[in-house]
This record gives C-alpha cells, sequence and structure tokens, in this order.
C-alpha cells in the first residue's frame, strides 16, 4: 500500500469513529482576495480548476491516474517484444544464408587471371591465355568471354580486316572449376603507348534470366614500331627559298603490313610545290599500299615556306595503317615525327616584283610584256665582291625575241638573263647594308592558230640567284648566294569580234542607207568569241543599247541564251562553259541580234553608236582569275559590210 492509501485510510476512520475524538481544531485562516485561471481545456487536472477538492474526488483522481500508467507500462512491453523478435528473425536469416551458401555466388568470386607479355611490338602478334575459375557454390550457365581490343587492332588470321571486338563462347562453367582460353590479335600503335584490352564474363545463374558481367582490364604498352621513318631536311631555311624533305619509310615488321598511310601537316606559310611520288589525296597525304618486310619507301617533297626572319615553323609526319572506314586517311598511327624549322635572315637578301607584285604566283596575260625587278641588300657587316646575278626563265612559253635586261647579257641558248661587274660596274662591290636594283622585261607568246594546240594550261618559272664573295674569319674567301623562285602562270585570252551589217547576216534589213532623219533603219549585229589557252568558265557577253535605238527582239539563234534587259537597256548573251582553243584550234561562237535606229534632225552630219560597251567576261579555269576582254563602241559605219561606201554612216547623207 502507498502511503497515500494509508493517509486516505486514517481519514476514514477518523470522520467515522464512535470513539469520541475528535478532530483537531483548524484555526481559520483570514480570507484575501486572488484571480482564479481557468483552463482552456475541459481535460484539466480538476484538482487545478478547484483547488477546494473533496476525498471522494481525490481517490478518483488516483485511481484514473494509476489506470494511465498500467497503459504505457503495456505499450512498452509490446514494443520490446516485437524488438525482440526482430533480432531473432536476423539472427535466424544470417544463419540460413551461410549455412545454404547463398553469399557464395558472386562475380567477385570469378577469378580471371591473364597469362601473357606486358608489352607487344606494333604489328606483331600477340597471344594472350585467359584463365576463368568459378569459385562460387553454384555454376555459371551460358558463359561466354567479351573482348574490346583498342582502335586499330587487326585480325591474327587476316591483316586486312579491322578486329575491334569478340565473342568466345565458354557454356556451363561448373563450381570450382577453370577454364583456358587463348586469343591471338595485332596490336598496331606508337613505341610505349599504352593499350587497354577490356575482358568481360557474361554468364547467367539457374533459374534466372538475368545477365551477369565480370570485367577486368588487361594492359600492355606497344614496343618497338613496325616501321621508322626518317625526316631528311635541313634545319634553318631562308624564307622563300625552294626546300626539300625526303621522308624514307622503313618495315621492321616479320609481316607484311596492309594499308600504309603517310599523312604530312604543313605549318602556316608552307607553299606546297611538288612531291616523287605525286600525293594520293591533296598535298598531304600519300596511300603507299602494302609493305613487306624490310620493304622501303621514299617519298620527296618540295616547298617554299613565306615568312619572316627569326621565326619557327614546325612539319608533322604522321604514318600508320589506313582508316577501314576511308582508306585515305590514317586509323592507327605508328610513328609521328615532328620536325621543326627555324627560318633565318640570308646573308644575301633578294627580292623580285613582276608588274609591281611580289606575290610567290603571277597570272600573266598571253603576249602582254611583264617588268621585272630585282632588290639585292648585303645583310652582313663586312663588304661583299664580285656579286653576280642570273635571271633563269623557264618555260616553252616564253617569247625570246622580247627579253630584255637592263646592263646585261641575254643568253637565249640556255634562257638566262646575266648581271656582273663587267656589265654593271656598281656590282664589283657592295658595302655592309647597301643595297641595289636592276630591271628586266619579258614576254608569253601570244595565241596564234598554231600555237593555241601546243600550249594548253601553261606555268612558267623564273629562278633568281644572286651570288657574292665575303672574306671569313681566317680571311678567306668564301662563295655565299641566296635564290627566289616566282612562278608565272599564263592565263587564257577570250577574242570578241562585234560588227555592224546590213546586206549581210540571218536577217532582212530594211530603211534608207545613209540614214535619214526621222526615219527608221534596221541593222544586224554580229558577234564573233574565242578563246585561246584554257577553258573559260560561265562566260558572258554584254553590250548597251543607247536611247535612241530599239531591240527588236530577234535573235539567232533563236533563245541561245540572249537576253534583253529595258530598265538598263543591256543585251546579255550568257555562252557558258568556251572549251580552250575555240576559235582558234575549232570555229568561234557567233550569234547575231536585230536593231532599228530613228535618228534625229539633231544628229544630222554625225554616225550615231549603236551598241555601247561590248565586252566578254568568265573565269579561267587553271588560273581561277576572272578575265575580261572589251571592245570599241560601234555606230553606223559598216566597215565589215561588203555594200558599204565611205558616207553610208553620215545621218542624211552628208
Amino acid at each position: 500500500m502507498s502511503q497515500d492509501d494509508s493517509q486516505i485510510e486514517q481519514l476514514k476512520k477518523k470522520l467515522f469513529s464512535n470513539s469520541g475524538e475528535e478532530l483537531p481544531p483548524q484555526g481559520r485562516s483570514r480570507l484575501h482576495k486572488h484571480n482564479v485561471i481557468v483552463g482552456e481545456s475541459w481535460e484539466e487536472d480538476p484538482i487545478q480548476q478547484n483547488p477546494v477538492v473533496t476525498a471522494k474526488e481525490v481517490v478518483k483522481v488516483v485511481r484514473r491516474q494509476e489506470s494511465e500508467d498500467e497503459k504505457q507500462g503495456s505499450f512498452l512491453k509490446r514494443v520490446l517484444l516485437v524488438s525482440v523478435l526482430a533480432l531473432l528473425l536476423a539472427l535466424g536469416f544470417a544463419w540460413f544464408t551461410f549455412s545454404t551458401g547463398i553469399n557464395d555466388i558472386s562475380s567477385g568470386n570469378i577469378d580471371v587471371r591473364l597469362l601473357g607479355p606486358v608489352s607487344a611490338p606494333s604489328g606483331d602478334v600477340l597471344s594472350l591465355d585467359i584463365d576463368i575459375t568459378n569459385n562460387n557454390s553454384a555454376d555459371l550457365e551460358l558463359a561466354d568471354l567479351v573482348l574490346v581490343y583498342p582502335p586499330g587492332t587487326r585480325s591474327a588470321i587476316d591483316q586486312s580486316s579491322s578486329m575491334l571486338a569478340d565473342r568466345i563462347p565458354i557454356g556451363t562453367l561448373k563450381a570450382g572449376a577453370t577454364t583456358r582460353q587463348n586469343i591471338k590479335a595485332i596490336l598496331f600503335g606508337e613505341e610505349n603507348v599504352r593499350k587497354d584490352i577490356q575482358i568481360s564474363i557474361e554468364y547467367r545463374l539457374q533459374g534466372s534470366d538475368s545477365i551477369f558481367v565480370k570485367d577486368k582490364t588487361y594492359p600492355i604498352y606497344i614496343g618497338s614500331a613496325p616501321i621508322t621513318v626518317n625526316v631528311d631536311t635541313v634545319k634553318e631555311v631562308i624564307p622563300e627559298q625552294e626546300n626539300e624533305f625526303a621522308v624514307t619509310i622503313k618495315s621492321n615488321s616479320a609481316s607484311i603490313i596492309k594499308d600504309l598511310v603517310l599523312k604530312v601537316e604543313y605549318p602556316f606559310g608552307f607553299v606546297f610545290l611538288s612531291s616523287t611520288p605525286s600525293a594520293s589525296v591533296g598535298d598531304g597525304i600519300w596511300v603507299l599500299g602494302d609493305v613487306k618486310p624490310e620493304e622501303e619507301r621514299r617519298i620527296v617533297i618540295k616547298g617554299r615556306l613565306m615568312g619572316g626572319a627569326n621565326e619557327q615553323r614546325v612539319f608533322n609526319f604522321y604514318t600508320g595503317t589506313a582508316n577501314p572506314q576511308d582508306k585515305n586517311s590514317i586509323g592507327t598511327v605508328f610513328v609521328t615525327n615532328a620536325v621543326p624549322i627555324a627560318m633565318k635572315r640570308p646573308f644575301l637578301g633578294v627580292d623580285l616584283a613582276l608588274d609591281g607584285q611580289t606575290a610567290s604566283s603571277y597570272i600573266a596575260k598571253a603576249g602582254e610584256p611583264i617588268k621585272g625587278e630585282i632588290v639585292f641588300q648585303n645583310n652582313l657587316d663586312v663588304p661583299l665582291q664580285d656579286i653576280v646575278i642570273e635571271a633563269e626563265l623557264v618555260g616553252a612559253m616564253v617569247d625570246k625575241a622580247r627579253v630584255k635586261g637592263d646592263s646585261a647579257f641575254y643568253d637565249s641558248l640556255h634562257n638566262t638573263i646575266r648581271w656582273d661587274s663587267s656589265t654593271l660596274t656598281e656590282l664589283a662591290r657592295i658595302t655592309p647594308r647597301d643595297a641595289g636594283r636592276i630591271q628586266f622585261g619579258f614576254a608569253t607568246l601570244p595565241p596564234t592558230t598554231s600555237s593555241n594546240s601546243l600550249f594548253q594550261r601553261q606555268e612558267m618559272n623564273l629562278n633568281i640567284t644572286v651570288r657574292a664573295k665575303r672574306l671569313n674569319e681566317r680571311n678567306v674567301p668564301e662563295e655565299i648566294a641566296s635564290t627566289i623562285r616566282r612562278s608565272v602562270k599564263v592565263s587564257s585570252s577570250l577574242t570578241l569580234s562585234p560588227r555592224i551589217t546590213k546586206s549581210i547576216g540571218p536577217f532582212n534589213n530594211v530603211g534608207p542607207i545613209p540614214p535619214m532623219p526621222e526615219k527608221e533603219t534596221t541593222y544586224t549585229v554580229m558577234v564573233s568569241v574565242g578563246n585561246s589557252y584554257n577553258t573559260v568558265n560561265n562566260a558572258v557577253f554584254s553590250a548597251v543599247l543607247p536611247t535612241y535605238v530599239k531591240w527588236l527582239a530577234t535573235t539567232y539563234p533563236n533563245n541561245n541564251g540572249v537576253s534583253y534587259n529595258a530598265q538598263t537597256r543591256t543585251v546579255s548573251w550568257n555562252l557558258g562553259d568556251i572549251s580552250a582553243g575555240t576559235g582558234f584550234a575549232s570555229s568561234p561562237k557567233d550569234f547575231a541580234f536585230q536593231i532599228s535606229v530613228t535618228p534625229s534632225i539633231s544628229q544630222a552630219g554625225s554616225s550615231p553608236i549603236l551598241i555601247k560597251e561590248p565586252r566578254i567576261s568568265g573565269k579561267d579555269s587553271f588560273t581561277g582569275q576572272i578575265i575580261q576582254t572589251t571592245y570599241d563602241s560601234l555606230d553606223t559605219k559598216m566597215q565589215s559590210d561588203p555594200t558599204y561606201k565611205f558616207g553610208d554612216d553620215k545621218v542624211g547623207g552628208k
């Protein structure tokens, strides 16, 4: 019994006792005014709501508290019971798992061991043994060995076939069993470069459709390359001088190297001139094909570097096997050669201008004269002596009769213009930093009926060489030289022959001759076009009609690409492409159209212009240049008409 219960029992005894004992008197206390705080909830403790309570009410409150305590204790007991059951279930599951061996089925229990070299020569057959051990307690079913090879791998059976992936069936691998698989492939790549072979074991478990995977990576380094590549060239060049790159490729492989390709990346400012053999694609790709063991290939590249002194340019040479999808590109690189070349200022500087142009390529008009100017300078701190300058003209189209040089001798047999101290005294000695200037001229052969069939798409070369002597550190004379080259492409010549007729041509003309004021007279405009050395694309003839000339919309042949713009008063004839030799080796292109004129009284005594600004233009297919030929305006003076007489062109016959 609690202490509260004993006190209640004592109180009951005193209240209902017959012994005559009275409760001890209690002193009255003075009443004081105070505020009573009433709770907002009906569920508040009644003792706090009313501080004056009876004994019964106290007993009721105590019993209700006891009931709530009993309920809370029961809830805690249930929570504890559930926790114990969960722990027992977990322990039971763990015991069941370890006792049945289910935990052993895992990809971590599959051991993959690779037996092979850590490096393999590029281009040789790599043989690799793969041991697969199943340490699980269950069998692996429908197992496959999947291999993913690095790019550029070839089949060991057929080197021309790429080998990117392979799948080898294993079947069922019993628990605890080991199987060995042998793979063979040919790896290609640059020396000392790491390649990775990705290995996967794919399998299923009994009663499951899921595919499980075990992965492993086998790193291998490429040993010696199957080829050696040597690039032979100078380390320093003078800007604009012609230089040569000799690329030698030799096979080190014991077997044939299939589909070998050389690719060259040129730096900025490099002008490709030629190569032996010619490039397979553009100017920088050579498809070499199959190379036998110890076979050697040689490619010679010629070109010039343009730029300033004290600059450096890098040439990159890549050699490897062709891409299976594109035989004209490299799929796997064997060897990379980076060749730096420094550009140095020449001891004896030289420059060349053709008609004021210093570009490396000059486009000449056939038959027209070309003015050349050579500038040379002593870049040393010591004098130069006995300077000799030679200009060599190389090409079948040089018109030897029109070659000349100021204070020079022209050797027509060798087609060379020569300057030295015997022809120009200033060349006997040049002081440090001093410069000189000489001039010359030449021309190409004009197009003719006989020569046109011989010369098509012609290019000439102009080689300038300047030599001089200086004293070296030991006071011994030595010769130094500088060279420069320019190419001269000969463009085609469009010939234009427009003429006015009345009595001949495809049309019947009417009206008075000579033309009379305020009376209409019709004329025929006949146009012939020729082309010399190179095919000309998109050729167009045009001419403008004065305001007093009328377009009659009559052409010959009919609808042959002829149009008239009334706003600009322009007649156009679209000829398309004109073949080389048109008008020389074959007939010219001809067309005609008809016009009329009604002279004004103010034009009496004059020869009115009938067409203005006749011209023809097109693009030279060889030089890439837009070429154009113009002709003088034509008036009523019909000198091509057999019936024309002097004075027939004047209005009014005056």
